[in-house]
């Protein structure tokens, strides 16, 4: 499954070295990294996102929905492509976090998608991971994947400020 997710878009590539990242106080600022701050990035990742569910390869979820559904290759390739779950790549392996997800179906929780929305056009899909992992201070130092279960809307409101930011 990863080859021809790989091969159909050019949206899942290694992050870019240099790039706008959200910083932790809510403000986006062009940053240079290097592999070694890349990785610390997707270990701070990795922390965050495992009291939510932790982190899922794109194979494994496709075979979490293979149980369920018809087609999940289709399904996972056309969420990763559309941009419409957060994913990052990493050392060749798309990364998704599992509390985008509703247990029951396929489909990224309406919160999610909402800041996703917001998000997108000012924050690859590294950066979007990211943002999800880092204390903002939009929410009182709280992050945003462990607020949005009892606070989307101020996640929400929090991705607006930051899109606003980001995007002057």
């Amino acid at each position: 499954m990863y080859e021809s997710l790989h091969a159909s878009s050019s949206a899942l590539r290694e992050p870019p070295m240099t790039r706008r990242v959200p910083s932790p106080v809510g403000f986006a600022r062009p940053t240079s990294f290097t592999s070694s701050s890349e990785g610390s990035e997707f270990a701070l990742m990795r922390t965050a996102y495992e009291s939510t569910g932790g982190l899922v390869t794109g194979n494994r979820w496709a075979d979490e929905l293979r149980a369920r559904f018809g087609q999940p290759i289709s399904i996972a390739a056309r969420a990763i492509v559309n941009r419409s779950v957060v994913h990052a790549n990493w050392h060749g392996e798309i990364w998704l976090p599992k509390f985008q997800f509703k247990l029951s179906e396929p489909s990224v929780r309406t919160e999610v998608r909402n800041v996703i929305g917001e998000l997108r056009d000012a924050f690859n899909d590294w950066e979007l991971a990211v943002w999800f992992a880092e204390p903002n201070s939009w929410l009182a130092g709280r992050i945003p994947a462990n607020a949005i279960g009892d606070s989307g809307d101020e996640v929400i409101q929090a991705a607006r400020a930051d899109r606003y930011v980001a995007r002057g």
